[in-house]
């Protein structure tokens, strides 16, 4: 009997650590929406400019790099928007666009964080918990370990199988991503997304990056440095 109930143990232990480990690689990031312009037809753009439009400065310093390190690292050719343009200086129309053109960027990526929303999501009660790392006397070792006493019986199974049910708010970044072909300032392709509880705005941004710049090489769009 033991030896079964412990093979239903590392069963459920090891499912337990597979759901983990697809959680750890799973990308808290989504794209809920994104629209492509059907008649762009040039070649994929070689060097792109990454601007960030966040709360504070510091956060549109921190996006941009982290984004565009992670566009090198997959081999496109990228520069941080604050090294073009000066953030506290405001430009027009005419003189962003020399900028722009000068840093010779095929395309301008613009991330913009456009809400941060909370929403809920129902954990309905637990039926049983998994058995791992668990000490004699603890509930889960009793309700697979059951003695002859009725009271250990019937206690533990009443604590591992009534586990409540409870509301959980998490909080969701909601940013717009948008590409632009520098030289003819034409929107190409833009997309909205949601990245849930990231730990910050380097996080944030390497999530969003990493969705964003598989959809953008996936449309031909970006080109990867020979």
């Amino acid at each position: 009997m033991f030896g079964r109930i412990y093979r239903i143990g590392c069963i459920v232990f090891i499912g337990a650590l597979l759901a983990a480990f697809l959680g750890a690689c799973a990308a808290p990031t989504s794209i809920k929406s994104n629209w492509q312009d059907p008649t762009f037809a040039k070649p994929p753009m070689r060097k792109i400019a990454v601007l960030a439009l966040f709360e504070t400065e510091a956060d549109n310093r921190r996006f941009e790099q982290s984004a565009v390190a992670a566009l090198r690292a997959g081999g496109v050719e990228a520069v941080e928007g604050h090294n073009v343009i000066e953030s506290a200086r405001d430009y027009s129309y005419e003189e962003l666009e020399d900028k722009l053109l000068n840093a010779n960027a095929d395309g301008i990526l613009i991330f913009k964080l456009i809400a941060i929303d909370h929403d809920h999501v129902y954990r309905p009660p637990t039926p049983y918990a998994a058995y791992s790392n668990v000490h004699p006397h603890d509930p889960i070792y009793d309700y697979y370990n059951s003695t002859a006493h009725y009271y250990s019986y019937w206690s533990a199974g009443r604590q591992v199988t009534r586990n409540p049910a409870y509301w959980e708010e998490r909080a969701y970044y909601v940013v717009e991503t948008t590409l632009h072909e520098n030289t003819a300032d034409r929107l190409v392709w833009t997309a909205v997304s949601q990245t849930y509880e990231p730990d910050d705005i380097g996080e944030l941004s390497r999530s969003v990056i990493d969705i964003v710049s598989k959809r953008l090489l996936e449309e031909d769009l970006v080109a990867v440095e020979q």
